[in-house]
């Protein structure tokens, strides 16, 4: 197969070609983070697997681009934990599965996330705080997002869908203070910050609903 060479002597891939190298290059960056330590820089990781700074600027852009990159790995592998533990699809692709079941496979999923790579998860959040986009814009958090936001109306329909969105978002940064709080933490045990985060978010819901009228 021969690749066709700009006029700057790069060659030129195809869009699968480039979709391959950057898949091959997140999984090599990600194994240099887990070995090397979250607080990397590109030009730190680029030299730990072998390649030329430009080729990870050219793939990811930058280091908040390689953090969401690492982000969208992890959120898929996320999305996976918490759907393969709902059990079998009902016959209209929907779940038999309670509000407090989804919060809670949520809330373990992230937990174990910082529990099992403590690496990814500092070189992800440390590229949030670096960019001007917040602490809310990264592949992770849409996924959190997405998992989250129809339990949120399910249980509080009294809510429109700003208060919603507020309210999800809310969620996702409780719960990021509290696991960032516990990283630094040796005293309290895994389960019993997944039982608390569950509680505090599944209660607090209950009382949203009992105390806000129903909108319009």
């Amino acid at each position: 197969m021969t690749t066709a060479m700009s006029r700057r002597g790069r060659p030129r891939f195809s869009d699968e070609e480039r979709a391959e190298r950057r898949a091959e290059l997140t999984e090599r960056a990600m194994a240099a983070v887990r070995e090397g330590g979250g607080d990397q820089s590109l030009d730190e990781i680029a030299a730990h697997i072998g390649v030329s700074k430009p080729v990870l600027y050219d793939t990811f852009g930058s280091r908040t681009g390689l953090a969401d990159a690492l982000a969208l790995a992890l959120a898929e592998r996320t999305e996976a934990f918490v759907v393969e533990r709902f059990g079998p699809a009902l016959p209209d692709g929907t779940y038999d599965v309670s509000v407090e079941r989804v919060i809670e496979l949520i809330v373990t999923a992230l937990v174990f996330l910082v529990d099992q790579e403590p690496e990814l998860y500092t070189f992800i959040t440390s590229a949030m705080r670096g960019d001007r986009r917040g602490m809310l814009d990264n592949s992770l958090v849409a996924v959190v997002r997405e998992r989250i936001r129809p339990v949120t109306e399910l249980a509080t329909p009294g809510l429109g869908p700003a208060e919603h969105s507020v309210l999800t978002d809310g969620m996702y940064g409780l719960v990021l203070a509290t696991l960032e709080s516990w990283r630094d933490s040796d005293d309290v045990d895994r389960d019993v910050v997944v039982g608390m985060l569950t509680a505090l978010i599944t209660n607090g819901m209950r009382a949203i609903a009992d105390g806000v009228p129903p909108s319009g």
